[in-house]
């Protein structure tokens, strides 16, 4: 597969997911926000894990800890407040997922 190919199919697949997420997160109403921030992440990260730019990676890990920080604000045990406990991990997962992956750190 030609890279302009392979662009266009990453791009496609992205919409698609993309829509479908959106389409789901109204059928999801009790999620809220989190849910809209974990779609995107997940969008963001699958963008980086497909082309490999740190550009993706940095947004991603951020909506998704943002996201995960608001699930616990919002579920049955009532944690509170843990959006900056969920920011603080999406910053921690930037440099893990980037050693794991590339096996090298930007730190």
């Amino acid at each position: 597969m030609t890279d302009a190919r392979r662009q266009r199919v990453i791009g496609g697949v992205a919409l698609i997911a993309l829509g479908l997420g959106l389409w789901v997160l109204q059928r999801m109403e009790a999620l809220g926000p989190a849910a809209f921030y974990l779609l995107v992440g997940g969008v963001l990260l699958a963008a980086y894990l497909a082309q490999r730019k740190f550009g993706f990676l940095v947004p991603a890990c951020i909506l998704l800890g943002l996201g995960a920080g608001t699930i616990g604000r919002s579920s049955v045990l009532d944690l509170g407040d843990t959006s900056m406990l969920g920011l603080g991990l999406g910053f921690v997962a930037i440099f893990l997922i980037a050693l794991l992956y590339e096996r090298k750190t930007h730190w």
